[in-house]
């Protein structure tokens, strides 16, 4: 599989830096949440990323796989796309890279969908998994 239906560049900071003069492993999984974020809008919820919200999704477990050091000055591209769909969750793969075109990263992470007015978690309905048929499929 070549499509990501998520990607988005970023420029490395100065500050994302920790005392070893490489990015904190802290800085990726800000990436890896900004890149679903987009990804769950694109599915019709999580519009305004934020407690407004009545609809959203929980991070269940997120992992990241560090294949290469980032060091400032540098420009990355963060990828997302579904790797499979169950009940009541989404479980998403990433992929970065630095602008060399070079994998720094690589992750998983499983995103339960969560009703805020009903405080539950709700099913990946037949309209959702369209959508990321779509998606995945590069129909946009």
């Amino acid at each position: 599989r070549t499509h990501w239906p998520v990607q988005m560049k970023d420029s490395v900071q100065w500050g994302d830096q920790d005392a070893f003069m490489h990015i904190n492993n802290t800085q990726y999984f800000r990436w890896w949440e900004s890149a679903h974020i987009v990804y769950l809008q694109k599915l019709g919820i999580f519009k305004n990323a934020n407690a407004t919200d009545p609809k959203g999704a929980i991070i269940a477990r997120s992992e990241c796989h560090f294949l290469r050091p980032l060091t400032f000055p540098d420009e990355v591209t963060v990828m997302c796309r579904c790797s499979s769909i169950g009940n009541t969750s989404i479980n998403v793969e990433y992929l970065l890279k630095n602008q060399h075109d070079e994998d720094c990263a690589k992750g998983t992470a499983t995103l339960v969908l969560f009703d805020y007015i009903a405080n539950k978690k709700y099913p990946v309905d037949d309209e959702m998994r369209k959508i990321i048929s779509d998606l995945e499929n590069g129909k946009e």
